[in-house]
């Protein structure tokens, strides 16, 4: 009887065993796929001029992007931009559709992938008009999406070096945004906020400042228009979240 049980057992811990492996396998070669993906779209209708660096030194440099929008929309029509941030090579198509959740498990070519994609708030208009434009992205364990933008304080002086979030819309226009604030805060705080009056505006850009890891100084007042990037913070299933705020200062 003693030797039936520990053979049950034995058995029973080789299957755990073995499905906590296929798990694991499951999710390392979704995150492998969608990076393909992503790597495959950059390539093809992606051309930035990557020898142009853009300081804090240099602010009336450009960074020469052009994005092959025809091509990505009829890949997905749900296509609104395309975001690059050099610090933290990121450096995707953006997506918005009438849910907010389909996103967190599809990829840009809508295939269920745990990697997701990067994608516009519901609420947001598609031009970033809005006084705040908030983006998504996963935080993924191998830094794809927007698993890199812990490096801002991770790295000492990151944020100095490459200031700049840029964002090209439909017509190839480049937004160009400097960050100005950063911190860890918690699911559902006021760093999802888009508001709808100057009064609360103003209210959001002393939140970011007061919430800030760096005190960068740069100066965000309530006709400017700025761009929020939110993504988990912390270990799987958490309620932290990471927040990157950046003002326009060029178009």
């Amino acid at each position: 009887m003693r030797n039936k049980i520990l053979t049950v057992l034995l058995i029973a811990a080789m299957g755990f065993f073995i499905f906590a492996g296929w798990q694991l396998y499951s999710i390392y070669n979704g995150y492998s796929v969608a990076e393909e993906e992503y790597t495959e779209l950059e390539e093809k209708y992606v051309s930035t001029d990557k020898t142009e660096k853009v300081t804090n030194t240099d602010s009336n440099s450009e960074k020469k992007i052009e994005v092959d929008f025809k091509s990505l929309i009829d890949i997905n029509s749900d296509t609104v931009a395309w975001i690059e941030l050099p610090a933290c090579n990121i450096s995707y198509p953006v997506l918005q559709t009438s849910d907010n959740e389909y996103y967190l498990s599809h990829t840009f070519e809508k295939k269920e992938n745990h990697s997701g994609a990067v994608f516009l708030d519901m609420y947001n208009k598609s031009d970033m008009s809005d006084y705040n434009s908030l983006i998504y992205g996963h935080n993924m364990k191998n830094g794809s999406m927007f698993g890199r933008l812990k490096k801002l304080y991770q790295e000492k002086d990151l944020r100095d070096k490459e200031p700049y979030i840029y964002l090209v819309l439909k017509d190839n226009t480049v937004l160009q945004y400097e960050i100005f604030s950063y911190y860890i805060g918690e699911d559902g705080s006021k760093g999802y906020n888009i508001p709808q009056k100057e009064a609360d505006f103003q209210e959001y850009i002393n939140y970011c400042m007061a919430n800030s890891i760096e005190k960068t100084g740069i100066e965000v007042k309530t006709d400017d228009k700025i761009l929020t990037l939110a993504t988990c913070s912390g270990a799987a299933g958490g309620t932290k979240r990471f927040f990157v705020h950046g003002v326009l200062i060029k178009k």
